[in-house]
């Protein structure tokens, strides 16, 4: 028996096929494991001030930028944050640990208001996310910076008013617990 070239070609599909199909199936594994690890848990703060006279009281908002990593795209800011460092840690606890590591603002976790819970999916990993917010004084707020230990993570902490807010909302689901 001599192969034709339409003979050669639908065994070259039926190879391509298989191969996409096992590409397919090892994919679909790995996402099936991956929700089958425990779910990350983690806290956000919504970290708020009432802003100076200069633009008329109005309350601002603490976010930062992340800087850019494989997993984190560039230009984006967030509200400070991250996961609980154990099991046993509790979603306030985290929260006061973050934003004192990330912003050097130190609050007492009953200061902290539970705002929102929410579940989500990023990076194939299933979140358990707490959000708390907190009001800090203009002299709290004054000592807002990052610490050289966190520089490879966030940068460039900022007031933002609800103006300035709704334009990063177009950019960041984040904001949409506003």
């Amino acid at each position: 028996y001599v192969a034709s070239r339409a003979d050669v070609a639908i065994v070259a599909i039926q190879r391509a096929a298989r191969g996409l199909m096992a590409r397919r199936r090892r994919a679909q594994e790995r996402e099936q494991a991956a929700s089958r690890r425990k779910p990350v848990r983690g806290a956000c703060i919504f970290c708020f001030r009432v802003g100076p006279a200069s633009i008329g009281g109005l309350p601002q908002l603490l976010v930062v930028d992340v800087v850019p990593s494989p997993d984190e795209p560039t230009g984006i800011a967030f509200v400070p944050g991250g996961k609980c460092d154990t099991e046993a840690e509790s979603f306030r606890f985290a929260a006061q640990r973050e934003l004192t590591e990330e912003v050097s603002v130190q609050v007492s976790a009953e200061r902290l208001l539970h705002s929102w819970s929410d579940t989500g999916s990023r990076h194939g990993r299933t979140w358990l996310l707490e959000d708390f917010a907190v009001v800090v004084s203009e002299r709290e707020a004054a000592t807002v910076s990052v610490p050289p230990e966190e520089q490879n993570k966030v940068a460039c902490p900022r007031w933002l008013t609800l103006a300035e807010i709704r334009v990063l909302h177009r950019q960041n689901s984040c904001f949409d617990r506003l």
